[in-house]
């Protein structure tokens, strides 16, 4: 834990409350902490041992699968109440000195705590009117401010033009509601909601994955609560989607065209969150990279209730699955004598079993289906594409590509780089981005024509 003052982000000393497994509780004095870098830590002083808090011991050497959490509750010395119920050991022992006599201490990383100050509103019948929430990120930079209204109220959005490391603490998200009528809980949520599809959006920006670490709530003046997360650090910055500190377009952007229905429906913001799926081998990049798009044609096709198939089920049942097992028994019977029977008989039995895929489209074929229906642009990249996707077949089934290492690299950069031409095309964007597709260019989706591929 940081000695210097200046390395915290919140610090609340000197709480009293107790701590529980579920099973057994004890009373104590505590303390919890968010550094800069939004690591939350929970210590205490050492207790004398006792057959009653003994147990802190085995908390701290747990041998389940998935280590059991504890849980706490207290009250800050400000009357603030403090509790968690994700309080997770990392360590524990007992020690004995001749001043303190045997003593009982544990460390503890919880994963998320809440703050609430006394005489807490009832957030699910006063309105959001006048009430604000602030959001703390991890690693976010940006020019300035930048305020952008939405529905929820006016969004104000700020961050340093450097950091000094990329998990420290930076970077602000404030939404005020202003005369918002909606009971506010519900209002919360949907800041919530909406600042992590803005947090999507501006990590595809700096090129690493954001997060918030702290949410505080206020009503005009009156500080209300505040949410801690651990922190998950931020991600190594990989092929940032626009100058990273340049936020505005795509503040707007995130605010007024990627809707929740796209996120989920279109599958949006699980293919952002595959982009981040970094890797030190390119094998995984291109495994990665594929099926984000193949995740988005799924989602594409649900969305637009679409079949994956050249025909309907019951068409192709009905009318050409019964002509295609007459062909195989017409096969089975010009096969006698000319191979063994035994081997006939199961190469006509293994040909029945895969009849059914023969009315499934490829993956090729669902996806240059929804790049036209979508208007993605990708002139210039049908054969490059068509390659990168026959590339995984010998990449993932059989051990290795067939082609040079530059081949493998040039597959990887042309599915990412399709994939996010799809995810700007279907949030509506017609401005400037960075294609990594020929190195590092700056290319207009709006304008685009023909895309060429280097060597």
């Amino acid at each position: 834990m940081p000695d210097n003052a200046a390395d915290f982000v919140l610090d609340i000393p000197g709480c009293i409350g107790t701590v529980s497994d579920g099973r057994a509780s004890l009373a104590l004095a505590f303390r919890v902490s968010m550094d800069r870098f939004a690591g939350i830590a929970f210590s205490h002083v050492p207790l004398p041992v006792t057959p009653g808090n003994f147990w802190l011991l085995g908390a701290g050497n747990a041998q389940a699968r998935l280590v059991p959490a504890l849980s706490f509750v207290g009250v800050a010395p400000d009357q603030r109440r403090v509790t968690s119920d994700r309080l997770y050991v990392t360590s524990s022992g007992s020690q004995t000195s001749p001043e303190t006599g045997a003593t009982v201490q544990i460390t503890a990383a919880p994963a998320r705590v809440r703050v609430e100050a006394p005489n807490q509103p009832n957030l699910s019948v006063v309105s959001a009117s006048g009430f604000s929430v602030e959001y703390r990120m991890v690693g976010m930079r940006g020019f300035g401010r930048q305020i952008q209204e939405s529905p929820l109220g006016r969004l104000t959005v700020a961050a340093p033009s450097k950091l000094d490391h990329s998990g420290q603490v930076a970077g602000v998200a404030r939404l005020d509601a202003g005369t918002v009528v909606t009971p506010c809980d519900q209002w919360l949520t949907e800041c919530d909601s909406l600042v992590h599809r803005l947090l999507e959006i501006l990590s595809l920006v700096q090129g690493r994955r954001l997060h918030w670490c702290i949410r505080e709530l206020w009503h005009g003046e009156q500080w209300i609560s505040a949410d801690l997360r651990e922190s998950h650090g931020s991600t190594q910055e990989s092929e940032p989607l626009w100058y990273q500190n340049d936020l505005w377009p795509f503040v707007e952007l995130a605010v007024t065209k990627y809707s929740e229905r796209l996120r989920e429906e279109r599958g949006l913001g699980l293919a952002i969150e595959w982009l981040f799926a970094h890797s030190s081998y390119a094998e995984v990049k291109l495994a990665s990279a594929q099926a984000t798009l193949e995740y988005l044609a799924a989602c594409y096709e649900k969305s637009e209730r679409l079949s994956g198939s050249a025909l309907t089920k019951a068409v192709f049942v009905d009318h050409v699955r019964p002509e295609m097992e007459l062909a195989l028994k017409r096969a089975s019977a010009a096969l006698e004598g000319s191979v063994d029977a035994a081997q006939a008989s199961a190469a006509i039995e293994l040909y029945g079993r895969k009849l059914g895929n023969l009315n499934a489209l490829t993956l090729r074929e669902r996806l240059f289906r929804m790049l036209d229906a979508d208007r993605v642009p990708y002139a210039g990249l049908e054969t490059p594409l068509k390659d990168a996707i026959s590339a995984r077949g010998s990449t993932v089934h059989g051990g290795g590509s067939s082609g040079s290492p530059d081949d493998l690299i040039r597959h990887i950069a042309v599915l990412r780089e399709v994939a996010k031409r799809i995810v700007l095309t279907v949030l509506g964007y017609k401005g400037k981005y960075l294609s990594y597709l020929n190195g590092h260019d700056e290319v207009d989706l709006s304008a685009m024509t023909t895309t060429v591929v280097a060597e």
